[in-house]
């Protein structure tokens, strides 16, 4: 049976919704990991605590150096609703996975002049790749999906526009845009996107396209400026651990763009946690600056190649746009490349393979080569598909998931702390205190709040409670807008004796939305 057979059509969308449930059903049994979700979920008060002044609180602030304001609202309803049930959230995003993957669909089919084969061969790769797994299967990146929904939703919509010229296409795509926007800050970039769009199109860019999109550029500088506010403070903790090394930190992006090329093929070696480069006399590893080649070879073959020229200079630079804020060309956050990075970026490829198989398709005259195309394209899939459970259920649990990374990276501080906080949750400070011992190993100077915590957390239930304030002093000295470290603060206060401390840093972790201080100063504070 040819693959443009219309029997098929019909069931495909329910058929591949389906599978990716049955792909994703263990999320449905897995926990909250020690990685993000205390803070984001568990311990924080505008979601544990939801109110309209919160509501409305979280559209003009930002927290934990995050301006997500859809994502938060998201939370809270989830938490109305199902409280801390951690399947409540894995099924919310999910949901919106599954909703996203629609939209992949409808964007691709629109852009393809209504190919069906070709959308739906870029939806299959996005519904079943194994790098989205961290996206959906994490419940801190629910942002991910929720801005994955809006802003296909807005592409597939802006898509119509510029074909049918309907205005009505053109608002409701800037509602979806804005939406997405206070998702998740990085979706900024959809302006630029939209030009692509017109020029993939219609060939040429024109003032008139820049000039109608004057709106989507507005807000998109608001909530960049916005997401900038909120993280001004933290810059000095979000860069701590992120080696820069003057103008070779501009092998960082090329290093990326080679990862998550080979990463689209061969996901194999995946991880939670990608380790920094281990510098060496002040210099990169060798491969970093073997990373640039793959660059010089994709620009030489869209500057060769005539075959499909257009189709694939748009699913390139789709990528590239797609990942541009998060490719540390400005220095942004602790890692260099991340599985959660490419969650959007992944339907230009998509959209690429879509194109080439169906060309082939088109072109093969012998049945027996077009039948050898769909079966080594079946196999792969088949391959991503198993590749895909393996990584969900792997997101079970901290253990599971953190001892995975160090089998892979044997001196990746950030897993050891992971570890180290969930063997102390579990109540194993024997178990903690080795871990935390193999962090500090790695790094001497205790760069991450977090690690500072959690030693400092395994030395309070020893009883050691000035080795254990010194460490929660040194966290919030680091991160001075962690509710954890000024809460443990006012705990190592009490059990000095100092209630007059111990009020004073209670108090100050309230201000930080931390849900247990409450509790304590009504107790100890009259």
């Amino acid at each position: 049976m040819q693959i443009d057979t219309i029997s098929y059509r019909k069931y495909f969308k329910p058929l591949l919704l389906l599978v990716t449930t049955v792909l994703y059903y263990h999320t449905f049994l897995n926990g909250f990991v020690q990685w993000d979700d205390p803070t984001v979920i568990e311990y924080n008060r505008v979601v544990t605590e939801p109110s309209f002044s919160r509501f409305v609180w979280i559209f003009f602030n930002g927290f934990n150096g995050v301006f997500r304001p859809v994502t938060y609202t998201v939370y809270m309803i989830t938490f109305s609703l199902f409280g801390l049930e951690p399947a409540a959230y894995h099924g919310v995003s999910l949901l919106f996975h599954l909703l996203t993957v629609l939209m992949v669909f409808n964007f691709v089919f629109s852009l393809s002049k209504r190919n069906w084969n070709i959308a739906a061969i870029a939806s299959i790769v996005f519904a079943l790749h194994p790098m989205h797994v961290e996206s959906v299967a994490w419940a801190s990146a629910l942002c991910d999906p929720i801005s994955g929904f809006f802003f296909f939703a807005a592409l597939s919509l802006y898509t119509r526009y510029a074909i049918y010229k309907e205005k009505r296409l053109f608002w409701l795509s800037f509602l979806f845009a804005l939406t997405a926007m206070l998702s998740k800050p990085t979706v900024i970039i959809i302006p630029i996107l939209m030009l692509l769009i017109d020029w993939f199109l219609y060939k040429k860019i024109t003032k008139h396209d820049v000039i109608q999109k004057w709106l989507f550029f507005l807000f998109a500088a608001i909530v960049f400026f916005a997401t900038y506010y909120v993280r001004l403070p933290l810059d000095d903790v979000m860069l701590n651990g992120l080696p820069l090394l003057n103008g070779e930190r501009l092998l960082y992006p090329f290093f990326a763009l080679s990862f998550y090329f080979l990463k689209f093929l061969a996901p194999i070696g995946l991880s939670a946690v990608y380790t920094l480069p281990d510098i060496k006399y002040d210099e990169l590893p060798t491969l970093y600056y073997f990373t640039p080649i793959l660059l010089v070879l994709i620009v030489v073959f869209l500057a060769f190649n005539k075959y499909h020229r257009r189709e694939f200079i748009f699913g390139f630079l789709f990528l590239l746009i797609s990942i541009l804020p998060v490719m540390q060309i400005i220095p942004f956050g602790k890692f260099i490349v991340a599985e959660r990075y490419v969650y959007f970026a992944y339907v230009g490829f998509g959209f690429l393979l879509g194109i080439i198989i169906e060309n082939l398709r088109l072109q093969l005259t012998k049945k027996t080569l077009r039948n050898t195309i769909f079966i080594l394209f079946g196999c792969w899939i088949i391959f991503l598909s198993a590749t895909t459970i393996n990584r969900v259920f792997l997101w079970e649990n901290s253990e599971k998931l953190f001892t995975d990374v160090v089998e892979k990276y044997e001196r990746e501080p950030v897993a050891w702390s992971v570890l180290a906080a969930d063997s102390y949750q579990r109540g194993n400070l024997e178990m903690a205190e080795k871990q935390i011992e193999n962090y500090f190993v790695i790094e001497p100077t205790g760069v991450f709040p977090f690690a500072l915590i959690c030693h400092a957390n395994v030395l309070y239930c020893k009883e050691d409670y000035k080795g254990a304030l010194e460490k929660y002093k040194l966290s919030s000295e680091q991160n001075r807008f962690s509710h954890h470290a000024w809460h443990g603060i006012g705990n190592c206060y009490l059990c000095l004796g100092d209630t007059v401390a111990a009020c004073e840093s209670w108090n100050q972790a309230l201000k930080l939305r931390s849900r247990v201080a409450r509790e304590l100063i009504e107790e100890y504070c009259k």
